[in-house]
């Protein structure tokens, strides 16, 4: 079946590159890294339960100690195992996905409508097109500061229309990609 075939290598290409961004257990860990050490759970613990300083802050304490906990079972998470579970796991939700485009599609073609077209006319008012960065806004404001609003306008011109499909201005749409980074 060529169309099976070819939605295998489609999603094979997706799950590459989304799982190519995806965190180390290494990367994980160190984001989970709590502000003590693993070892010093037990005595943190105990210490929270006979000092009143410490019970007024439980809540951050014991945020902390699922930190160290995590920290220290991510150290141990062998990178194949994540590798995995991280494929398994995006390959299971890109399936489902995968089946509510097709139902979407299929229940707009049963209304009469194009499913494709409305499923972009969402998409266009969802998620705009345009994001200003900070960069651009210090460069605008730099050439404001040399009396050269031109930047500032462009910007303007974009930032009124976030989620129009065309830039209004051919400098507007070459910032456009750079705003959308």
């Amino acid at each position: 079946d060529g169309e099976g075939e070819g939605e295998s290598d489609a999603d094979d290409g997706c799950l590459d590159a989304v799982l190519r961004d995806v965190a180390t257990p290494a990367e994980l860990a160190e984001s989970s890294k709590a502000s003590f050490p693993p070892e010093l759970i037990p005595q943190v613990m105990m210490r929270l339960q006979h000092d009143p300083y410490l019970m007024a802050h439980a809540e951050q304490v014991l945020a902390e100690v699922d930190k160290a906990k995590r920290y220290a079972e991510l150290r141990k998470l062998p990178a194949a195992d994540k590798a995995r579970s991280d494929r398994a796991a995006w390959s299971t939700w890109l399936g489902a996905y995968r089946a509510r485009i097709a139902r979407d599609y299929e229940a707009a073609a049963a209304a009469g409508a194009d499913g494709h077209a409305e499923r972009m006319a969402a998409m266009q008012t969802t998620n705009p097109r345009v994001v200003l960065r900070n960069y651009l806004a210090q460069q605008a404001i730099d050439l404001a500061e040399k009396d050269d609003y031109s930047e500032v306008n462009s910007l303007l011109a974009s930032l009124l229309k976030p989620y129009a499909p065309v830039a209004t201005t051919a400098k507007a749409a070459a910032g456009d990609a750079a705003m959308a980074d």
